[in-house]
């Protein structure tokens, strides 16, 4: 009765965090499926850091639940604005990822390591990052791993300010900001398993109409 209980709870668990994860990307078209291109290519760098299955899943759930926060209203208008975001409304949408993780602890039963793998996931390796300046090996793997990928897919996506950028470029960038910004054991793993190009299959292209309406 117990196993049965705390599978019915996790369930609802789940379900609960779908919604909440389309109810942010549907406030934003530029990025819808961003949750899961990011999910998918944080298990694609895993399994190629041959990590244990369980660590695995854990790092699968938190890159689908990353952006969470962002369902709190204070967000809504910031996240949908087309151009670059003023040093105020910056500050005030890096509240996302210490959100999450608010909204994880009060709303499920999520183990610790997803939780802090969403409240990690803007930390720089160099201790630059937020919410808590942590860096190295201190920052959650999963929240390191998670960084990267959300990182190549902004890089790899359109965005109505700026076109992506080439797969030669995203690699440029990996290497500038190695041990900086990126785990370089992270870096590694993903030019070995050429997650870049992976990446890059799964972001969705611009309509003729919508680039059009882009500028570009």
């Amino acid at each position: 009765y117990s196993y049965i209980s705390k599978s019915q709870l996790e369930h609802a668990n789940r379900a609960l965090l779908n919604v909440l994860i389309k109810t942010i990307e549907t406030r934003d078209p530029y990025t819808s499926g961003h949750s899961i291109r990011v999910s998918t290519l944080a298990v694609r760098i895993a399994e190629e850091m041959k990590l244990p299955s369980r660590e695995i899943e854990n790092i699968k759930t938190a890159g689908l639940l990353h952006d969470i926060g962002k369902i709190d209203p204070a967000f809504a208008q910031i996240i949908r604005k087309p151009g670059v975001l003023t040093d105020e409304e910056y500050e005030i949408i890096r509240a996302h990822a210490s959100k999450g993780a608010e909204l994880l602890r009060e709303l499920t039963n999520l183990p610790d390591e997803i939780i802090r793998g969403v409240r990690n996931h803007h930390e720089r390796f160099d201790g630059t990052g937020y919410p808590d300046k942590i860096k190295g090996m201190e920052i959650p793997l999963s929240s390191r791993i998670i960084m990267m990928c959300d990182s190549l897919d902004a890089m790899l996506s359109d965005r109505p300010y700026r076109k992506a950028l080439s797969q030669d470029a995203v690699r440029a960038e990996l290497d500038r900001c190695s041990g900086t910004q990126f785990d370089p054991e992270i870096v590694a793993a993903v030019i070995r398993g050429d997650v870049i190009a992976h990446a890059a299959e799964l972001v969705p292209k611009l309509t003729p109409e919508e680039a059009a309406m882009a500028g570009f």
